[in-house]
């Protein structure tokens, strides 16, 4: 399973969601919220040290089920339209054809979902700049083809 530490974070966020179940605390809020610098004895840690560690619930807590809505409505359109665009490839393509390359873009947006899970604040500037500069890199090779 995972680890104690990531299970009592996840647990005081998913209880202080529940506190602004529909707006939420407000974008990037969730360890400045009441007791989140609270420290856990066990681990000598607080409960919520800078995030969530889970994009899920982070978004859950700072945005509350409006938006947490919007942004699952708006990743699932995202991956509808990647996959409405792919097309067959080529007999013998000398470059990519636009379905491995749309094939690409899911793969960067499962890879970034994913990781963001256990590990980055999904409001974090850098984070959300490395996927969208990832994005444009591979989105620039669409039009070569």
């Amino acid at each position: 399973g995972l680890d104690a530490h990531r299970q009592a974070i996840w647990l005081f966020a998913l209880k202080k969601s529940a506190e602004a179940p529909w707006f939420g605390h407000g974008i990037d809020a969730s360890n400045k919220i009441e007791g989140a610098n609270t420290k856990i004895p066990a681990f000598n840690q607080e409960l919520i040290p800078s995030h969530p560690h889970n994009w899920l619930i982070e978004v859950l807590v700072d945005t509350g089920r409006f938006g947490f809505s919007a942004l699952i409505l708006a990743f699932a359109v995202l991956y509808w339209g990647i996959f409405q665009t792919a097309t067959p490839p080529h007999q013998a393509p000398k470059r990519p054809s636009s379905r491995d390359i749309m094939l690409a873009l899911c793969a960067l947006y499962g890879a970034y979902l994913t990781s963001s899970l256990l590990n980055f604040s999904f409001w974090a500037s850098w984070w959300e700049l490395n996927f969208i500069i990832l994005w444009a890199i591979i989105a620039a090779e669409r039009r070569r083809v």
